[in-house]
């Protein structure tokens, strides 16, 4: 179908230049953070908020090269890596990017870090960090004021397990079934609670 196909090229043009406009401020957000990072005179604990930032870009520039898996999925061409990845070291990067986050909205955020865990497991780094993003930015968003969210790993024989925990508002039995489905949310009270 002829415009299906134009429809398609359309909004494959749209996301290429989304990517593009979004890339040149996050360019200049990341090289900044870099160059601050290696500034000598800079206090620690800001040299911290400076590493968090280029952090959270780098997760930012991974969402944006997101956008163009889209049109790879639809013709399903998705391919799935196998990186070499410290696990202490991916935990520990996301958990300082939102222990910031949650204690601003004035919820506790632990992290509890297992000196068991192997020097290195093979995943795809991309897509496990997109999707423990998701689900910790939820336990974040959806815990009320006093709430707990908890965040830890564990490794049995060759699987690295990664158990996160909240006092939120849960999944309501209805919604359990959409778990796991692409491009998927719960709507009504859930969404609206906070």
């Amino acid at each position: 179908n002829t415009r299906e196909e134009a429809a398609n090229h359309a909004k494959n043009r749209y996301i290429a230049g989304l990517n593009h406009e979004l890339r040149s401020p996050l360019n200049a957000i990341l090289g900044y953070a870099q160059l601050m990072e290696r500034d000598g005179q800079m206090p620690p604990r800001w040299r911290d908020a400076v590493r968090l930032v280029r952090r959270s870009g780098e997760h930012l520039s991974g969402m944006i090269e997101g956008l163009l898996d889209i049109s790879r999925i639809e013709s399903g061409r998705i391919e799935i890596y196998r990186d070499h990845v410290s696990p202490r070291e991916f935990l520990d990067q996301l958990a300082d990017m939102f222990r910031i986050e949650a204690e601003a909205k004035g919820i506790g955020f632990t992290y509890v870090s297992n000196d068991r865990l192997p020097p290195t497991v093979f995943t795809d780094e991309k897509r496990l960090r997109q999707i423990l993003i998701n689900l910790l930015s939820n336990a974040v968003k959806f815990t009320p004021d006093g709430g707990r969210v908890t965040v830890g790993g564990c490794a049995s024989h060759a699987s690295l397990f990664v158990a996160i925990k909240d006092t939120g508002i849960g999944i309501p039995p209805h919604a359990l079934g959409k778990l796991g489905r692409p491009f998927e949310q719960v709507e009504g009270q859930m969404a609206k609670s906070y």
